[in-house]
């Protein structure tokens, strides 16, 4: 799969991970802090999985989850019920490109890895989360990658 980011630049979908969200969580219900403590996991397996120094996470967006009258539901503790997309996708993205030295044109490559959350799995990717993958600064958070 190829994405042209805004800045122009193309880049390639080399590797997809997906997995259910919340398949780790055997009790309970999930709140804030428990998705925020999820994210920061799924971005540290990104990391380590991909074999990169720095992950990008599209933010999730957070959803109340509702009982059956239509209000949002709270933990036994009091504390606001709030899930994020139901499916976890972990890519590495891969951008190729030439620059010039002297009279030399030399071939490099760039990765960064990249972190979402969707209700489905992918592919396609979810059109928001899309949108803002597109917008990545792929010059300020990609790292130098030698094939």
């Amino acid at each position: 799969m190829q994405i042209t980011l805004n800045s122009g630049r193309e880049v390639y979908l080399r590797d997809l991970n997906q997995s259910h969200t919340y398949a780790g969580l055997l009790l309970g219900v999930p709140n804030r802090e428990y998705n925020q403590d999820l994210i920061s996991q799924f971005r540290q397996t990104a990391q380590q999985e991909m074999h990169t120094h720095y992950a990008f996470v599209v933010t999730p967006p957070v959803l109340d989850v509702l009982d059956a009258d239509g209000r949002k539901r709270t933990s036994h503790r009091g504390k606001p019920v709030e899930r994020i997309p139901y499916i976890a996708c972990t890519a590495l993205f891969r951008s190729n490109g030439v620059m010039r030295e002297g009279d030399e044109d030399i071939a490099f490559a760039s990765i960064l890895a990249v972190v979402w959350f969707q209700e489905t799995f992918a592919l396609p990717i979810d059109e928001a989360v899309l949108e803002r993958i597109k917008a990545i600064d792929w010059d300020r958070l990609a790292e130098a990658w030698c094939p």
